[in-house]
């Protein structure tokens, strides 16, 4: 059995990385992610201030995408994961 909480502590790190562009520009959003086996919903929080996007799932508070720009300012995903919540369940892609 797998344990499925929306944890608040790490959805609250997630916004802390986008701490210095709280601004008004600031956006959440979620969206559906997978159902685990049991019929459990995960979703997907995405915290973006059009610099920088990260995005957090349901299933322990995972950080499945952080995208940010270079020096260069070419924007790219830093984050290694899985596509799909099977991939995060199983450890497979």
């Amino acid at each position: 059995m797998h344990l499925i909480r929306t944890c608040p502590a790490t959805i609250a790190a997630a916004m802390m990385l986008l701490l210095p562009a709280l601004e008004a520009k600031t956006k959440v959003t979620e969206k559906p992610f997978g159902k685990m086996s049991d019929g459990t919903a995960v979703h997907a929080w995405t915290l973006s201030d059009g610099k920088i996007e990260a995005e957090v799932i349901s299933y322990g508070g995972t950080l499945i995408s952080l995208k940010t720009p270079d020096k260069a300012g070419n924007v790219a995903d830093i984050v290694l994961g899985y596509d799909t919540l099977d991939g995060y369940v199983n450890g497979k892609a």
